[in-house]
């Protein structure tokens, strides 16, 4: 299980809003001040109008890529008004997740008006959508160059960990942070960069530093959860996994499989996790219910490595079958079986993608297994 690019939350950070298309439209005359009077109550203050037509922040997508679109095919616009209309139907589509058409509007917006920060960071973000990490990064960095801002550091961390380069997206939130430090998605960032390269204790409290600043948010409590996985500090990995909400980016059906494991590698029977993972709703026939089967003892091990290559996609069959290996590991060393687990676990950390959590699992069990 991987971070999925769509949950945008705790993946990048959102786009960056830029200045509004003001300038096609005369403003009204600001109506002159009423004197005050003495003793009377005060007026109510008047909402600020929401944004509308072609501005980068109109909640109205559609409204915004019609305006837009209406400026540009006028072909009246050049340098910064072209480019300003162009970003805001970029941002448009990137609201509507056409991360292409976004992508096509941003690439004509730096084309009018080259050396934009807010530009290039926010192709970068469009990029790091469609799975372009290095080109993400590379605008990122792009944009980094002309405005050092704390979301861009950020965003190119996240990116930096598509890639599993732990160490420098480590960096990243640092810098974040030293911006500002209460943002609770930077601690988050920077836990699961320490998480990576093995620093659980570390991860541990910047996943604490990112509840205290998002305390509704039950994400940190979730990755807390993993690192004390990692750490095989079972007990409290499954009060912490316990908390993962639903909409958790791994996928909610995973989370519930490692709290089972965790539990019963915490000497625990995971009776109530057993009823849950049979209840419909959490997962079905579709992977990774195989994985749930086998862990239970319903399916033979062998059997979870059929299904998962028999997946037509490659790309899924190989993450299923990285994945298959790390938890027939895992139901091995639930049996104390460390002969079958060092050598299911070897497969998982040879196969698994760089952004699999099951690559760091298998890699900090075989560290113990072959300290015993």
């Amino acid at each position: 299980m991987h971070c999925m690019p769509k949950a945008l939350l705790y993946c990048v950070v959102a786009a960056f809003a830029i200045a509004p298309l003001g300038a096609y439209a005369q403003a009204p005359a600001k109506a002159a001040a009423a004197p005050a009077v003495k003793g009377a109550a005060a007026a109510p203050a008047k909402a600020a109008p929401k944004p509308a037509g072609c501005e980068f922040e109109n909640p109205d997508h559609d409204d915004a890529i019609v305006a837009c679109g209406k400026l540009i095919d006028a072909r009246k616009l050049r340098g910064d008004k072209l480019a300003l209309a162009y970003s805001a139907r970029a941002n448009a589509w990137y609201g509507k997740n056409d991360y292409n058409k976004a992508l096509a509007d941003m690439n004509a917006a730096i084309t009018a008006r080259p050396g934009r920060a807010d530009d290039l960071a926010n192709r970068g973000i469009y990029k790091y959508m469609l799975m372009d990490h290095d080109g993400a990064i590379a605008d990122y960095t792009a944009a980094l160059h002309i405005d050092p801002a704390a979301d861009t550091f950020a965003n190119r961390g996240f990116a930096l960990l598509a890639k599993s380069d732990f160490a420098a997206a480590l960096l990243d939130f640092d810098y974040a942070i030293q911006f500002d430090y209460q943002n609770a998605s930077y601690y988050l960032g920077r836990g699961r960069a320490q998480r990576g390269i093995g620093k659980y204790l570390n991860a541990v409290r910047d996943f604490e530093s990112a509840e205290k600043y998002a305390p509704k948010d039950m994400t940190a409590a979730c990755e807390r959860g993993i690192a004390y996985f990692y750490d095989a500090d079972f007990g409290d990995a499954v009060k912490d996994l316990d908390k993962c909400p639903k909409d958790i980016i791994y996928g909610y059906a995973y989370i519930r499989i490692w709290r089972y494991i965790a539990q019963a590698r915490s000497g625990g029977d995971g009776s109530e996790i057993r009823m849950e993972l049979d209840a419909k709703g959490i997962m079905g026939r579709e992977w990774p219910g195989p994985v749930r089967s086998m862990i239970l003892g319903r399916m033979k091990p062998e059997a979870l490595i059929a299904a998962a290559a028999a997946e037509p996609d490659a790309k899924k069959a190989k993450g299923q079958g990285c994945e298959a290996s790390f938890y027939i590991g895992q139901y091995h060393l639930i049996r104390g079986e460390k002969g079958p687990a060092k050598q299911r676990l070897t497969e998982a950390k040879n196969s698994c993608p760089g952004d699999f959590l099951e690559l760091q699992g298998a890699i900090a069990d075989l560290k113990r297994i072959d300290k015993k």
